[in-house]
């Protein structure tokens, strides 16, 4: 079926495609482009104003075809950015940006202890290498000791924050080891035997400043 306009309706056609048009449900703008399939679909939030729903698919294969993804991101709103859930982030660009913000606050993270004289590469080797010593530990039982977490606790009284460090001990078959205060004190000690053997620690001085918390996930 051909469709005849007149040169007006022409002329309006083109009008609108290069007016911007605004997400509904986010700041978000842009020019409405006559070759886009989806013109109404907005590339930040994924939601689909003539359709006046959310669209993530359609999201997604837009953002893997695009090239240019850091250049958008950067225009988005602080107020936007803040909007975004990253414990449940919606299409590409929300978990693009959201591994963005996870590794910029790694980042900070491993400056401030860098900051404090503690080096948390040189740590988790330590760790690693317990694993290798750990059946001196638990009767036998070979161990896996891994780095679950870890943040800075400032101290009254200290001249440096004390590094919280939690430590998963599970058995080498995945099931978490049960561990008795009498092999905690062994483990407390040879950990810190092995962050001295690597440069990380002063038994004379007692510093760096360490606290170990084993299979636990927080202090209450």
């Amino acid at each position: 079926m051909k469709v005849i306009i007149t040169q007006k309706q022409l002329e309006q056609i083109k009008e609108n495609a290069s007016k911007k048009f605004s997400c509904d449900k986010c700041e978000h703008s842009w020019k409405i482009e006559k070759e886009d399939k989806h013109p109404y679909l907005c590339h930040m939030c994924g939601y689909d104003s003539a359709k006046e729903k959310h669209n993530y698919d359609e999201l997604e294969n837009f953002w893997k075809n695009y090239k240019k993804e850091e250049e958008v991101t950067e225009k988005w709103s602080e107020k936007y950015k803040k909007s975004i859930d990253c414990s449940n982030p919606k299409g590409f660009s929300q978990k693009a940006h959201c591994q963005g913000r996870k590794k910029r606050l790694k980042e900070s993270k491993e400056d401030e202890l860098e900051k404090n004289g503690f080096d948390i590469e040189g740590i988790k080797t330590a760790i690693k290498l317990m694993s290798q010593l750990s059946e001196t530990y638990g009767e036998g039982i070979s161990l896996d000791f891994s780095l679950h977490d870890y943040y800075l606790k400032q101290n009254e009284g200290a001249r440096r924050p004390i590094l919280q460090l939690f430590i998963d001990v599970d058995k080498k078959d995945g099931n978490e080891y049960k561990i008795t205060q009498l092999y905690r004190h062994e483990i407390s000690v040879e950990l810190l035997n092995m962050l001295e053997m690597l440069g990380l620690y002063n038994d004379e001085k007692m510093s760096p400043y360490y606290n170990f918390h084993f299979n636990k996930r927080s202090l209450e």
